[in-house]
């Protein structure tokens, strides 16, 4: 009774991970058509029924070949993209699938110097090694899922992606030495058995943690560039506020001054308004615009720093061509 509940367990955990490689490697080429929500709980049905199909069919049929079917039923219900991409992406996924399950544990034998029979006669070894193998075929749809997500090409971090193998590489050469340490008794011991099962499923979970992990970095390093932006936007308002200002404070003093001059010009006092006008020269050659780009929005801008400059007694010299033919957006020329 022990050994049946063992073996369900380790075949439903099998499929599960055989699923997670279905979904991983199917939306490296199609985006989804449903939710998130729907796409668990269509994922969660085709385990259960993976789970149940081989007490409802007969030995003689590979599970394999039932696998091909529902897993493009699957595809054309959960993702978007044209049916004959689907009935070829659906099978390229079972080919790697079924070549992987059946290279991996010839693989091992031939490194552990063992025949396949030997293997399967040591129960609890075997259970082990197809459990690494499903876990080798979840690592390479991940890789796929990594560098490309719904058909589009994915900005790689090589870091994260290292962190991610790291520890599933290391549990690898783990297990190895623990296999060739036991290699010439009857079987593993079920400690190490539920210790190799144990690390086979902490894989899953530090994958998971390094990729929550390394969207939180991405989310944090876009909020960073956003405040920047709106950091640069607020002060170069800022700027264009203190511009507008004083251009409105000029343009009254310019009224004023007119009117003074109008004035002493309508009361016959030539000599005075002579005097006030030298007055103004006086004031006004302090505030020549240095900047001349034939751009108005850029000579604000750039004459604003150059008045600015002047007003700290700073040296400031800018040298520009004919900017008029300039097409840029105003708000795009003051954010640059």
């Amino acid at each position: 009774m022990d050994n049946a509940i063992v073996t369900f367990g380790i075949s439903a955990f099998w499929m599960l991970l055989e699923i997670l490689y279905s979904y991983l490697f199917l939306s490296a080429f199609f985006s989804r058509r449903v939710n998130r929500m729907h796409c668990f709980f269509t994922y969660f049905l085709f385990w259960i029924v993976m789970i149940l199909l081989p007490y409802a069919v007969s030995d003689h049929i590979p599970i394999i070949f039932l696998f091909y079917p529902i897993l493009l039923t699957t595809s054309l219900f959960l993702f978007q993209g044209n049916f004959w991409v689907h009935i070829l992406i659906s099978l390229l996924c079972v080919l790697i699938l079924g070549i992987s399950d059946t290279v991996f544990p010839y693989g091992i034998c031939s490194l552990l110097s063992i025949s396949f029979e030997d293997l399967s006669a040591k129960r609890l070894t075997f259970l082990v090694i197809v459990t690494l193998g499903k876990l080798f075929n979840f690592l390479i749809a991940w890789l796929i899922h990594r560098f490309r997500k719904a058909g589009q090409p994915q900005d790689i971090q090589p870091q994260w992606v290292f962190l991610s193998l790291l520890f599933p590489l290391v549990s690898f050469i783990m297990l190895f030495i623990v296999f060739s340490s036991f290699q010439n008794r009857d079987d593993l011991p079920k400690s190490v058995f539920v210790l190799s099962i144990a690390i086979s499923i902490a894989n899953l979970a530090i994958i998971y943690l390094v990729g929550l992990m390394e969207k939180s970095t991405k989310v944090k390093h876009e909020l960073s560039l956003l405040n920047q932006q709106m950091e640069t936007q607020a002060q170069s308002i800022l700027a264009l506020e203190k511009s507008y200002r004083a251009h409105r404070t000029a343009a009254h003093e310019f009224s004023h001054r007119m009117q003074t001059i109008d004035d002493l010009l309508s009361k016959g006092e030539y000599v005075e308004a002579r005097k006030y006008v030298k007055q103004i020269q006086g004031i006004q050659t302090t505030r020549v615009f240095g900047i001349n780009s034939r751009h108005p929005i850029i000579d604000a801008i750039l004459n604003s720093k150059y008045q600015t400059a002047k007003e700290n007694s700073i040296d400031m010299q800018i040298h520009v061509n004919d900017l008029s033919t300039v097409s840029l957006p105003t708000d795009a020329l003051v954010v640059l």
